[in-house]
């Protein structure tokens, strides 16, 4: 299981780590240095007991039995994801994990760029095309208000140029 913590607020959001590193090379090497991160830390947790009990054993001189488990030290795992709405990232985990998902006019462009980010062409090119679907009179202030939030990212922008040159085209 892998928890991830989403947004400013650290929304948690449970996926199956096979899962989401299967489908995705971003969650793949973003899983696999959180493990490295956490056997690192426990082998310097491990020298230090290790350490403490040759001292014990010096004092008792008797020599104790312990044994020490590698499979529990990577069983809980947390990501920090902060760039993504949580209502955004829920249904790109939902996505990765069924290989379906609803998207509207307000979720669409967090969509597009989590798709982009986690490399996932299918959702990323359907999510462009409901996007510019989505320019028009009627949705167009909601979907700049949304693409708002993800000013600072690449596919965001080419989508206000997107924007931008479908007004300018409308008699």
């Amino acid at each position: 299981m892998l928890r991830l913590l989403v947004g400013p607020e650290q929304y948690p959001i449970h996926g199956l780590r096979a899962i989401l590193a299967s489908r995705s090379r971003l969650f793949y090497m973003m899983i696999l240095a959180k493990e490295k991160e956490i056997k690192i830390q426990a082998s310097q947790k491990k020298i230090g007991f290790l350490k403490k009990l040759k001292e014990i054993r010096k004092l008792l001189t008797s020599k104790p039995s312990y044994q020490t488990s590698s499979s529990s030290i990577s069983r809980k795992l947390t990501i920090v994801l902060e760039e993504f709405k949580p209502s955004v990232f829920e249904r790109l985990v939902r996505y990765i994990h069924c290989g379906m998902v609803s998207v509207d006019v307000f979720s669409v462009v967090g969509m597009l760029n989590a798709a982009e980010k986690f490399e996932l062409e299918c959702l990323k090119n359907a999510c462009w095309e409901f996007a510019v679907s989505c320019i028009r009179p009627e949705l167009v202030h909601d979907l700049i208000a949304s693409a708002n939030e993800y000013s600072n990212c690449k596919l965001t922008n080419d989508l206000f140029k997107e924007i931008q040159k479908n007004i300018t085209e409308s008699p």
